[in-house]
């Protein structure tokens, strides 16, 4: 399972940094899950915001026995792997997401397999933080391919009432590849989602 989520410091001291990595362990039915564990990664930060945008995979056995609907992530520090510069402390605190195991797979919506002409999209996962569209390009079109992860105009998404652009990305792009995370103003409702639209070609919804 993946899950998309932000972390932001609402204390107003912006302690957080890009280099920040929380790290989760599993909790259901009242206990934590010895055969659960949750890796992740940064996929953006929001300097102005002090916000950070992550990425999270979920490993649980396949024998587990859920008793309720319920699934927990906590973290009790966060830690930097900053490799050079001042070293900073880890935030410690209590940290928790929880989310309805139902609800995860109705809150993200994940396209596979879109060849887009010079490039190839390989995955695009949109939930309600954001964009993610990782694939592979000609290295002819690495200018065009540039120019989507800094033009926020290059994508939208596409919606019932009205389409929504982005307004920052944080991109790796590299010679023959790409993995760009696009983040909306505000949380996407995603019940009005009718598409997305890349570089001015319609991906309507799988």
């Amino acid at each position: 399972m993946l899950v998309y989520y932000t972390m932001e410091d609402v204390t107003g001291e912006n302690r957080l940094t890009r280099y920040m990595r929380p790290s989760f362990e599993v909790f259901a039915h009242g206990g934590q899950l010895s055969d659960g564990g949750m890796s992740g990664r940064r996929i953006h930060f929001d300097a102005d915001n002090n916000r950070g945008y992550f990425e999270s995979g979920i490993q649980v056995g396949a024998d587990t026995v859920w008793v309720d609907n319920n699934i927990e992530f906590r973290a009790t520090r966060i830690n930097c792997f900053q490799h050079s510069g001042e070293l900073q402390a880890p935030l410690t605190g209590d940290w928790r997401i929880a989310i309805a195991i139902d609800d995860a797979e109705d809150n993200t919506i994940v396209w596979t397999n879109i060849d887009m002409g010079d490039f190839h999209i390989e995955y695009m996962a949109l939930g309600v933080m954001g964009l993610r569209i990782m694939g592979t390009h000609d290295g002819y079109f690495f200018y065009n391919t540039h120019a989507m992860s800094q033009g926020s105009a290059s994508i939208e998404l596409e919606g019932r009432l009205f389409n929504t652009r982005f307004i920052s990305s944080g991109a790796g792009i590299g010679p023959d590849c790409f993995d760009i995370f696009f983040s909306p103003r505000s949380p996407i409702d995603m019940e009005s989602v009718t598409g997305v639209v890349v570089r001015g070609i319609h991906v309507p919804l799988p």
